[in-house]
């Protein structure tokens, strides 16, 4: 089983779904989550990105949502990063701080990382 680690930026992003985005979509977002969770190659789910985001994997969902992801290797072990759950568009934008952080930095002892705010 793959660890979970959620950014700040996910988190915040998913809340704001959660008021907002009809419950299948919810659902559809929790059911991958678990599937990245279980998956043995959870970086072969995913469509790879390149340009700015190339190191990070999304997963289209419905309604225009895509779920951005990273792997990292621990060891034998899999550290999947949930980056952002957000519309096509907003998947382009630059990464923030903290999720470069995520994608480049020494992540093997972190459980949550701290917030920087745009």
């Amino acid at each position: 089983m793959n660890r979970v680690l959620p950014t700040p930026t996910f988190d915040r992003r998913l809340a704001h779904k959660r008021k907002k985005e009809p419950q299948d979509l919810i659902d559809l977002i929790e059911r991958k989550i678990l599937e990245l969770r279980h998956a043995d190659r959870p970086d072969l789910i995913g469509q790879r990105k390149s340009g700015p985001l190339h190191g990070t994997l999304g997963i289209p969902l419905i309604r225009g949502t895509r779920l951005l992801y990273a792997v990292r290797s621990l060891g034998s072990a899999r550290l999947v990063i949930l980056l952002r759950v957000c519309s096509h568009k907003e998947t382009y934008k630059s990464l923030s701080d903290a999720e470069q952080f995520y994608l480049h930095g020494d992540v093997t002892q972190v459980e949550h990382l701290p917030t920087t705010r745009r």
